[in-house]
């Protein structure tokens, strides 16, 4: 019996500690950002046409098919599709398939890109490139 009462005390000193430690915690912590919360300014510094290429962006990404606009061929597709990739530095598909099967490559060094091509026989029916602003070349291209 008398053992269990010192277990019971060094539970106690333990739960003890722990709770001091976490009042000490969370006051240093509250003290801390409350000098950031009201010395918190906002600041926007976004033009009109970094507004709109944002949203641009954010369009392509929900809305997969508004990365083509208009394009009705395969050809138009997979041109706005590299132009998307391009503006946005996106090396990977966007968009859904087009055509029955797509390929994509790039290159850094600003050579023609090789891309996946078809296991089965396909005719092509678009292939187009765009460069980046670093001078990678993107190249989308489609099979049906």
């Amino acid at each position: 019996m008398k053992f269990h009462g010192q277990m019971l005390v060094v539970k106690e000193n333990n739960m003890f500690k722990i709770l001091i430690a976490l009042v000490t915690f969370f006051t240093v912590a509250t003290a801390y950002a409350q000098d950031y919360l009201y010395d918190y300014e906002l600041v926007t510094v976004s033009s009109d046409a970094e507004l709109a290429e944002f949203w641009e962006k954010i369009e392509g990404e929900m809305k997969p098919e508004s990365i083509w606009g208009d394009a009705k061929t395969d050809q138009e597709k997979c041109q706005a599709e590299a132009n998307y990739m391009a503006k946005f530095n996106k090396f990977c598909h966007v968009g859904p398939c087009i055509g029955r099967f797509e390929g994509i490559g790039w290159n850094r060094s600003g050579g023609m890109p090789g891309t996946c091509v078809p296991k089965y026989r396909m005719c092509l029916t678009g292939d187009a490139t765009a460069k980046c602003k670093n001078g990678t070349v993107i190249r989308v291209r489609s099979w049906r």
